[in-house]
């Protein structure tokens, strides 16, 4: 097992070394891929939702959003604002890369 802030390290060393990669991640650490461009939230081996976490987590009867919910008041907060920052990032580099 790792201390958050070791995980914290990986997870910003995997954004920024693979940054332009198709990586497939299998975590059961909801902040592990909370940040990710897409994620497959599964349940009984069975897919159950698969979207970008600031998608999936709008819909409040969803698999993640219990999930996160799960994890208290301030954590589920802490996490959906990562995934909204994520995917505003993701939105303005899409941005930038298509006015080139």
């Amino acid at each position: 097992a790792q201390d958050s802030e070791t995980d914290a390290a990986i997870q910003r060393t995997v954004r920024e070394c693979f940054h332009n990669c198709t990586l497939l991640v299998i975590a059961h650490r909801l902040q592990s891929v909370i940040q990710n461009d897409k994620v497959v939230v599964m349940d009984a081996g069975k897919v159950v939702e698969f979207g970008h976490p600031s998608e999936l987590l709008r819909n409040p009867s969803g698999k993640l959003s219990e999930l996160v919910d799960a994890m208290g008041t301030a954590a589920a907060a802490s996490m959906r604002e990562l995934a909204d920052q994520a995917a505003a990032a993701a939105s303005a580099a899409a941005a930038a890369s298509a006015a080139e």
